[in-house]
């Protein structure tokens, strides 16, 4: 397994037996691990990186593994990404009903049998992988719009709303494209992009900048002539549907 190749596990288990032994399990095995000791430290974890799985204890303390899905899944009960349950416990499966978690395993668990797990698990979710737009835009009403309408589109979204935030997370989600306002607060969508492309793990990943002074709906939606280098489409809008077409352009779904 290259680094460009390497999947991210986020490991959320009290048992420090657990992180570590399973966590220097997994990272041997290729797999860049996260860890977490609680549920509440797993969801700060996930705040700053959508993991590619998460192996989850439900008996920990505080609002335990059971909370820990309450709070990342969606009111379908449909997750975010895959999650595989660490139980030993009777009794849950009435509450798995609704919740669309992708498996799970018995503690103590084979390290060989985890994974298998894990990579049927990964290998199922590559095949039906919605393709992941970064959006970085720090005004709440242009996300919540452009959010819907990507989604609409069929894309998964992931938002940043600082420039150090959207570097941040275009390193560890990987997405298919990123679209930047150009002026943001703290960092203009130039530098961000500059910088961009000055990453490894980014550079090669589409980047569309849009400018968010203009007023949805006018007439001013078409690329402007010779972008900066570090971009590969700069619109004169902020109007929804052309953001949401110069993204289907440069990754069709």
């Amino acid at each position: 397994m290259t680094t460009e190749q390497k999947k991210h596990v986020l490991l959320v288990d009290d048992d420090p037996n657990i992180t570590g032994g399973l966590g220097d399990f997994l990272k041997f095995r290729g797999f860049d691990v996260t860890t977490a000791d609680c549920a509440e430290a797993g969801l700060k974890k996930v705040e700053g990186f959508s993991p590619d799985i998460v192996l989850l204890d439900l008996n920990m303390p505080g609002i335990g593994g059971f909370g820990f899905l309450r709070r990342i899944m969606n009111d379908r009960g449909d997750l975010p990404y895959p999650v595989l349950v660490f139980t030993a416990r009777a009794g849950t499966e009435s509450f798995f009903d609704d919740v669309a978690v992708d498996g799970f395993i018995a503690k103590p668990c084979n390290g060989n049998e985890l994974l298998g797990k894990i990579q049927e698990i990964l290998k199922k979710h590559e095949k039906g992988r919605r393709p992941l737009v970064l959006l970085a835009e720090d005004e709440t009403a242009i996300v919540v719009r452009l959010s819907s309408e990507l989604s609409k589109a069929g894309y998964a979204v992931t938002v940043a709303d600082t420039g150090p935030q959207a570097l941040e997370k275009a390193t560890s989600d990987k997405p298919a494209v990123i679209v930047i306002k150009r002026i943001m607060r703290g960092m203009n969508g130039d530098a961000i992009a500059s910088l961009l492309k000055n990453i490894p793990h980014t550079r090669d990943i589409p980047v569309i900048m849009y400018d968010g002074d203009t007023s949805p709906g006018e007439p001013t939606g078409y690329g402007i002539p010779n972008p900066p280098a570090s971009v590969n489409r700069l619109l004169a809008t902020q109007d929804t549907a052309v953001i949401v077409e110069a993204v289907k352009q440069l990754k069709a779904v």
